[in-house]
């Protein structure tokens, strides 16, 4: 009888191992990081922020770090100021100017913060930016690490990245580059483009526009001194009140930016490199 009762207990024992073996995703219990790794190496989320964080400690004067809370799922980012905090899925690293930044992907203010010191909460934002730089200029590095980082949020929302291949070429980075410098230079209201897919978006300080890059031009009005993004059929312009054309300022004082026509260059190439690649 007890030769029988082990044997039963045993088989018993066996049967529910297994069973339970094959449980996908079993959730941890509270208290625990549960992060699906199937299609995600977070390896790459450890090496790409050790990376950045080496920049940071080498050409960033303010004690930068960035981190994700894999409990929360948030990116976080603190210098001798604040703490940032925001969900993985709702922001981005871009470049602007000679700085780069975290931005909010959908407008709005997703950037939660508070002070580095008391704890006190300050007022959400919608971007942040900071110093990676040399004698005043951004380290080469800037633009790759800004794609790497931006690659590491995408794996970690289980998205693809900012561009529809995951990969922004360097033609694009290059006509970006010529594009916000000029902005960050010539234009009031701090405003900064970004490519996602076939989509242009441009944030600034008073909106948050984007429209498909098949259904845009551009030209130069150069009585008013802007550069224009005009509908090439209706109303393409989502985050706009104007629905078919949008106009921004590119001028010291009275005088037209001198690098306008190259601006204006800088946006037919960068058209031509996302919609023929």
């Amino acid at each position: 009888m007890n030769l029988l009762k082990q044997t039963f207990i045993l088989a018993f024992g066996l049967l529910y191992s297994t069973l339970l073996a094959q449980v996908p995703n079993v959730p941890k219990q509270p208290g625990q990081v549960n992060v699906n790794t199937s299609n995600y190496d977070y390896s790459e989320t450890v090496e790409t922020l050790k990376y950045a964080n080496s920049l940071f400690n080498l050409y960033n004067e303010y004690n930068s770090h960035l981190a994700i809370d894999e409990y929360t799922n948030e990116l976080v980012f603190t210098d001798n100021f604040s703490e940032l905090r925001a969900d993985v899925n709702d922001v981005e690293f871009r470049r602007s100017g000679e700085n780069m930044g975290i931005y909010c992907k959908y407008g709005g203010e997703c950037l939660s913060a508070k002070d580095i010191d008391t704890g006190v909460a300050e007022s959400p934002k919608s971007k942040y930016t900071f110093g990676v730089k040399e004698n005043d200029k951004a380290v080469p590095e800037v633009d790759s690490t800004i794609d790497r980082l931006n690659s590491m949020l995408a794996g970690l929302s289980g998205g693809s990245s900012s561009s529809s291949s995951g990969y922004i070429s360097a033609i694009v980075r290059k006509n970006l580059k010529i594009i916000n410098d000029a902005f960050d230079a010539y234009n009031n209201y701090e405003t900064v483009f970004s490519v996602h897919g076939n989509m242009l978006h441009w944030d600034s300080s008073v909106a948050n526009v984007k429209a498909n890059l098949n259904d845009l031009t551009f030209y130069i009005n150069y009585d008013s001194k802007w550069i224009v993004m005009k509908c090439v059929h209706d109303d393409c312009l989502v985050g706009s009140s104007s629905r078919d054309d949008y106009s921004m300022g590119l001028s010291s004082g009275s005088a037209i930016a001198p690098n306008i026509e190259k601006v204006l260059q800088a946006f037919n190439d960068l058209r031509r490199e996302i919609l023929t690649n």
